[in-house]
């Protein structure tokens, strides 16, 4: 084994160790503040990262919203916070509980084993899709700005994204795969914030099934390591939980609710869909929590939920700031029947119907949605990841499971059902389900604990080999082809750039725009949504809209005025994907990718590629133009976002 393979296996410990740092020296100050007088006990340090995490996101994010997220003052910010975490660390440690009771036991380190193993493979470029097109594109182009840049024909990016900000600090520093190692630190923050939940729940003997129900999903680990929101978004769902559940025998303070608000606005502050599968469900076990109906405590718990939905709003704050700024839209580009905004291509209904097989009455709905969990246990939707059986085991006999904390495990119940409930009327792809999956695998890691305790030797064993079966099965989903590549590359098998290759088509020419093109180049993205890695202005459009070439076509008369059109936006290249021009089309449900466009309008489109575009680059279905306009004189560039 060489030197370089064991930098790169060692690499993404070494930057987590620094990242985590930086979280506990950014969440120390809050939550020890908030948490001050509510009990003596220790802070778990799974709720100082989370929120360290949450602190740094929402900086970052007010940076954007004023332009001045540059990379050095990011790496100063992070700089600043690791010694800061040092600091507490030296001072503090005694006050912290660094992971839950039972975890760390010979039963919770075989449980962990494909997590730990998963950890080898974060040196890797990132390949998803969605990474490419905005997970991880849009920071690009924040940093390259400075802050927020809006790309009108782009609606993904309005999508709040304050993981997205936490990717700029990678990006500031070690690259694009330090980013794919916040996505799975973020994994281990859910993984530890349920073995948190279960401990309180049952006991230390819950702590490494809890861990392991949440951890051993098909779909948590199909999605470790990708850089993209749902581990975010589970993190600190499950850190606004474990926040909630601190003492749960005594009603909580207006402080510790502005925390549990916080963390859970962050969450939805990642991901739309957050609405209603976190913060929903968490309203729900902050009502049951706070008791806020009991006789003489109206006034206190109507506090407290302010205190909640005040905690909620900052992180949120900014995000919606920026799109009230761009459409005059909040939620832009969703509701803009209630809130206004451009009309575009996307709307929840069409989402909604796309993914979703509901019943048209609204008792048929109710009940298809309830029964969402155990349909996409056997259907799962595709590129939605896989749940696995263990669920349908382990959670009908936890409803029965005696000898657990009713104070906890009255919200914990509320926040699966109405949490399993709300993901069913929308999107059903199971990686949206792991913040649910932080509590349920409280709930879910009871029953074996429960087992141990009150079933024959006999009956264990056999319960135990069906759950270990299970378990191996759902972990046999990390011996994917991508993976298999992934490993190659870190040991030194497969080039880096071949394995770009292999796993992202448009990477030939992408990696030939960042290098081969000047600085000041713009590049109109054709039948292609992922920029990341051009480093180069871009306007990129998402797969719904009616392509730029063919709006501009039908607007003009000759292949001159398009010439026109382009300049205008200051567009001195194009990139051409020709392999996902029929994708796109049935993206958008049309015959082909240039429809509606008139056959003049395919003709003029057709011409101006022919006799205006200069291909400079080709390669099989790929290929970059360079636009030839005759100028009159300087033309201004409108702005990136038009």
């Amino acid at each position: 084994m060489t030197l370089d393979v064991v930098l790169r296996m060692a690499l993404p410990a070494l930057w987590l160790s620094i990242w985590t740092l930086g979280c506990i020296g950014a969440g120390w100050p809050l939550v020890s503040t908030l948490l001050k007088k509510n009990n003596g006990a220790r802070t778990p340090l799974v709720l100082v990262v989370a929120t360290g995490a949450a602190v740094l996101a929402l900086i970052g994010a007010v940076l954007a919203l004023a332009h001045l997220l540059y990379r050095p003052l990011l790496i100063g910010l992070l700089t600043i916070s690791v010694l800061a975490g040092l600091f507490v660390l030296a001072r503090f440690w005694v006050k912290i509980e660094f992971l839950p009771e039972g975890l760390v036991s010979p039963l919770g380190g075989i449980l962990m084993i494909p997590v730990g193993a998963t950890l080898l493979l974060l040196s890797t470029p990132p390949v998803m899709y969605d990474v490419l097109h905005y997970h991880l594109a849009f920071p690009e182009q924040w940093l390259m700005a400075g802050g927020f840049v809006e790309f009108a024909r782009e609606s993904f990016s309005y999508y709040f994204s304050a993981h997205g900000i936490l990717f700029t600090f990678a990006l500031s520093t070690v690259g694009p795969w330090g980013a794919s190692a916040i996505s799975w630190w973020m994994a281990g923050v859910g993984i530890i914030a349920a073995s948190t939940l279960g401990n309180r729940l049952g006991g230390p003997g819950v702590a490494p099934w809890a861990a392991a129900c949440y951890a051993l999903t098909p779909a948590t680990l199909e999605t470790i390591g990708y850089a993209n929101a749902d581990h975010a978004v589970a993190a600190w769902a499950g850190a606004a939980l474990v926040a909630l559940t601190h003492d749960v025998d005594t009603v909580p303070t207006a402080r510790l609710m502005f925390l549990v608000g916080l963390l859970g606005g962050t969450a939805a502050g990642s991901k739309y869909l957050a609405i209603a599968t976190v913060l929903i469900p968490l309203a729900a076990a902050a009502v049951l929590t706070v008791r806020a109906f009991e006789s003489g405590r109206r006034v206190r718990a109507a506090v407290l939920l302010m205190a909640l939905l005040a905690g909620t709003a900052v992180p949120l704050a900014p995000w919606v700031a920026r799109n009230v700024a761009w459409t005059g839209n909040p939620v832009y580009p969703y509701l803009i029947e209630v809130f206004g905004g451009s009309h575009n291509s996307m709307s929840l209904d069409r989402e909604i119907e796309g993914n979703v097989d509901l019943p048209y009455s609204r008792a048929g709905a109710v009940a298809a949605s309830a029964g969402a969990v155990v349909r996409r246990t056997f259907l799962p939707r595709y590129e939605g990841g896989l749940l696995g059986l263990h669920w349908l085991i382990l959670l009908p006999i936890a409803a029965v499971v005696t000898g657990l904390r009713p104070r906890l495990r009255g919200p914990l119940w509320a926040v699966t059902l109405v949490g399993f409930l709300s993901w069913g009327f929308l999107v059903q792809y199971v990686r949206f389900l792991l913040p649910i999956l932080v509590p349920a695998a409280a709930l879910a890691g009871a029953v074996p604990a429960a087992f141990g305790r009150k079933v024959s030797r006999l009956t264990l064993g056999a319960f135990a080999a069906l759950l270990f079966s299970v378990y191996t099965w759902n972990a046999s989903v990390l011996l994917s082809n991508l993976n298999i590549d992934r490993l190659a590359t870190v040991a030194g098998f497969l080039n880096e750039r071949d394995f770009r290759v292999r796993w992202i088509d448009v990477a030939p020419a992408t990696d030939f725009i960042s290098d081969s093109l000047s600085s000041d180049a713009r590049v109109l993205m054709v039948a292609e949504a992922r920029s990341f890695g051009i480093e180069r202005q871009v306007i990129v459009e998402d797969p719904y809209r009616t392509p730029l070439l063919v709006e501009m076509a039908e607007a003009a008369n000759s292949v001159e005025d398009m010439s026109q059109s382009l300049q205008k936006l200051g567009v001195t290249h194009i990139l051409v994907n020709e392999r996902e021009i029929q994708r796109m089309a049935r993206i958008r449900h049309v015959h082909d990718y240039w429809t509606p466009a008139s056959d003049q309008s395919r003709n003029l489109i057709r011409s101006f590629l022919e006799t205006r575009v200069t291909r400079i680059f080709e390669s099989e279905h790929l290929w970059v133009g360079e636009i030839v306009v005759p100028r009159a004189g300087p033309v201004e560039a409108e702005p990136v976002n038009n």
